[in-house]
């Protein structure tokens, strides 16, 4: 309909300037300043009288008489209802193009829905009402999954529609989703109805009309998962450099476990003793590499506290402690143990030479009078560091999945609640 051929009239109620944007199928038209219930069809004739503040909401993004284009389709807003269904309110505008008919436009929580109506007759086609959730719902070719099902009861009407439609009028509803569609059944009465919707961007909606976006609230039951570019970006680089990561830490584990330069074992009688127990002299080579001293004993369902000396040309140049701990037995049936019978300890030296190990140990429990095998290796690498480094290029590649996964949770969770209960 060219701009010319907008009808104006006055309301027959209140005598307010009204405009008409619809087509021939308009069945009725609300006042937008009285609320007055008009006959399209009958010289605009008074159906019903509502209340002024009939719930009219305090913001909508579009006006009546706005136009913008969806679906490659020039559409205007020529009327909208409010409904309310326990706590929530959402509004669906209605949308006519001359060329190809109306439309609807939901708006809930900033999101929105363009919805069509659907003359197929989807299976099943009896009420969904029983469905449970995520069963599935085909139309043609494609399935959907079940969301949930109530009543909705209409707040406020304004402008124009293809039917008759009331303040205080009740539908009920069932929806079936596979984002980004949804498709909707509409029962009132006898009479039934199904609509297949397709969510569109918030930015998209207001490029379309013009209008200032409102970023969305929550997740939409029909809300596809798009990534953002950084999280495709992340994906990329852990693709590109995970595998990279587990060669060179595979690598690593052939050769960095150093150079071995002390292998000797300690009795107990030996580092029990007041005065401990000395090992044999090891050469570091390499000052700027860390050495790394193990201590693997046999004690079981007890512990050792081992007292650790670096010693060159016998004076001390640091001392620390390492306990040992090792339990295990039986409950219930299983088998369960806790602890190690070995410790490490990691140093530098202060310049290559020749250096000895100190030992002082006691202990406690069943089995703690156990031989200590002492190993020292130089040249030892921290492989810590780059398995950090392969999980944080793992994680990298998993962040779209785990975004995804995070919405589908966020998604489902309002309904999964109602099914819990």
């Amino acid at each position: 309909m060219a701009e010319s051929e907008v009808r104006r009239i006055n309301c027959t109620a209140c005598g307010a300037p009204l405009e008409l944007y619809g087509g021939h199928k308009v069945e009725t038209l609300t006042c937008s300043y009285c609320g007055t219930l008009l006959d399209a069809h009958a010289d605009f004739n008074i159906l019903k009288r509502h209340a002024e503040d009939q719930g009219r909401r305090s913001y909508l993004p579009l006006q009546i008489g706005i136009k913008g284009q969806l679906k490659g389709v020039e559409f205007r807003v020529i009327g909208l209802i409010s409904y309310r269904a326990e706590e929530d309110v959402w509004t669906e505008f209605c949308l006519f193009s001359p060329t190809h008919g109306y439309a609807f436009l939901a708006w809930s929580n900033g999101h929105f829905v363009f919805h069509r109506r659907e003359r197929d007759i989807p299976v099943p086609s009896r009420s969904w009402g029983d469905l449970k959730l995520k069963q599935k719902v085909r139309l043609g070719r494609h399935s959907f999954r079940f969301y949930e099902a109530y009543t909705a009861e209409v707040l406020d009407v304004a402008g124009e529609l293809p039917w008759r439609a009331e303040v205080g009028d009740r539908l009920r509803v069932a929806e079936a989703i596979a984002p980004p569609y949804s498709l909707s059944q509409e029962m009132e009465g006898e009479e039934t109805e199904y609509y297949l919707g397709e969510y569109l961007d918030h930015q998209e909606v207001a490029e379309a009309f013009g209008i200032e976006p409102r970023k969305p609230s929550g997740v939409h039951p029909a809300q596809p998962f798009r990534p953002s570019e950084l999280g495709l970006a992340l994906k990329a680089s852990g693709l590109l450099f995970a595998p990279l990561a587990f060669l060179v830490l595979i690598g690593l584990m052939a050769v960095g476990g150093g150079n071995q330069v002390l292998k000797q074992a300690l009795a107990w009688e030996q580092i029990s003793q007041p005065e401990g127990a000395q090992t044999q002299d090891f050469r570091v080579s390499n000052a700027e590499r860390l050495v790394e001293a193990k201590f693997i004993t046999n004690v079981s369902n007890a512990w050792m506290w081992l007292e650790i000396s670096l010693l060159k040309d016998g004076a001390p140049l640091f001392n620390t402690g390492k306990e040992i701990s090792y339990y295990y037995g039986r409950e219930g049936g299983e088998s369960w143990s806790e602890g190690s019978q070995s410790a490490k300890l990691l140093f530098k030296v202060p310049e290559p030479g020749l250096y000895r190990l100190e030992l002082n140990a006691e202990g406690g429990g069943s089995g703690y009078r156990s031989r200590v095998y002492i190993k020292v290796s130089e040249g030892v690498l921290l492989l810590r560091w780059f398995l950090i480094l392969l999980l944080l290029t793992l994680l990298a590649s998993f962040v779209p999945l785990i975004r995804r996964s995070t919405l589908e949770t966020r998604r489902w969770a309002p309904v999964a609640e109602d099914e819990d209960d």
